[in-house]
């Protein structure tokens, strides 16, 4: 059985924004080195950056519906 949450407590925007040049390492460290992807995980391109709030996806092996599905929930910022 699928459960989608649809809405959610987002963080503010200025919050995350207070983010903005804070190596990924070091909000790690300062989270006691949890919540982060794994470091084989590698920008798509050189020079890549993300910034935003991420919200989990868990599906079965081989099932990628839900990961559709999770990106028509994404929001800008």
């Amino acid at each position: 059985m699928n459960i989608i949450v649809r809405d959610f407590v987002r963080p503010d925007p200025a919050l995350v924004k207070g983010f903005e040049g804070i190596p990924t390492g070091v909000v790690s460290d300062a989270m006691g080195r949890g919540n982060s992807m794994a470091a084989e995980i590698k920008p798509a391109w050189p020079g890549a950056k993300l910034l935003g709030p991420a919200f989990t996806v868990r599906t079965f092996p081989a099932d990628n519906l839900m990961i559709h599905k999770a990106a028509t929930l994404a929001k800008p910022g």
